[in-house]
């Protein structure tokens, strides 16, 4: 965020915190500094990335108000290409439609006086290419690695959503890989997915972590 911070931005996706609520926030990315004093680390709102077009059912949810089981969706960056990717569940058309944007600066927008830092509004104009993708059940987290998105879904043993791995190649605008956890022994609900270097570690359940190898 700043010249000399130890650590970059993190950037957390609201998704469905805000189900209960009259305003569900639906498409809000936030942008926090992460900083360490000792072993004390602490982070600061500064900055909110928002989808301005979620009520347009020619773009975003498939259908007016509630209709959407999951109409928050969810984001990943393209650290090589500056690309933002976003992405959400359409029921009406039992698809998932990814859109791409280029990132934000940590320093664009404007104020938003009710969360006291900037906010950037995408608009379609702001839209670079979209496409649609098989239905992603139940998405979880995302990452970005080589050019592909990799978007883990699903629940725990006996949900109706398999845990499941989609590898999506925005490039060619379609699903390359489907991979079922639950075939691999791995029945717990999916969180996170991300590389180090060329290693990919997916964490599920309450903390269990696993090394994948494609």
């Amino acid at each position: 965020y700043e010249e000399g911070d130890e650590f970059p931005i993190l950037y957390s996706n609201v998704y469905n915190n805000y189900q209960k609520y009259e305003k569900r926030n639906e498409g809000v990315l936030c942008a926090y500094r992460l900083k360490r004093e000792g072993s004390e680390f602490s982070t600061k709102l500064v900055q909110v990335i928002e989808i301005g077009f979620v009520e347009d059912t020619s773009l975003w949810k498939s259908a007016p108000g509630t209709f959407d089981i999951r109409p928050y969706g969810n984001f990943t960056m393209d650290k090589a290409t500056g690309e933002l990717y976003a992405f959400v569940m359409r029921d009406a058309t039992n698809t998932t439609r990814y859109f791409a944007f280029d990132m934000p600066k940590a320093s664009d927008g404007e104020l938003d006086q009710a969360l006291g830092v900037k906010k950037v509004v995408l608009t379609p104009a702001d839209i670079k290419y979209s496409f649609d993708c098989e239905y992603h059940k139940g998405i979880q987290g995302a990452c970005c690695h080589g050019g592909k998105i990799y978007s883990v879904e699903g629940g725990c043993c006996g949900h109706t959503s398999t845990a499941a791995l989609r590898i999506i190649d925005p490039r060619k605008k379609e699903q390359e890989k489907y991979i079922s956890f639950v075939d691999h022994s791995i029945r717990e609900e999916p969180e996170g997915i991300d590389f180090y270097g060329e290693d990919c570690y997916y964490v599920a359940g309450h903390g269990d972590m696993y090394l994948l190898e494609f």
